[in-house]
């Protein structure tokens, strides 16, 4: 099996967003029946090859991006992955 993100083991109708190369590579459904678990978490993986994500108080910002960027706009991949899911 080669190692590619399409093969890795794990629910995909967990998620609403999956994109390669593209930030976010991942994001979370959201949850309306759990408060504790309320999801739409955006992922972007530090290593495709293991899948790793890098811990929030490991990773030094090099860049930011604005959230609206992302869904915004009548052409947005992203948006529409989302909420079709």
């Amino acid at each position: 099996m080669e190692n590619e993100l399409e093969n890795f083991p794990f629910d995909k109708q967990m998620l609403s967003c999956v994109n390669k190369g593209k930030f976010p590579d991942l994001a979370i459904k959201l949850n309306d029946d759990d408060e504790q678990f309320a999801g739409g978490e955006l992922i972007e993986l530090k290593d495709s090859k293991t899948y790793s994500v890098a811990s929030f108080n490991s990773t030094i910002p090099t860049g930011e991006k604005d959230i609206k960027k992302l869904t915004e706009g009548q052409e947005n991949t992203i948006r529409t992955q989302m909420e079709e899911a």
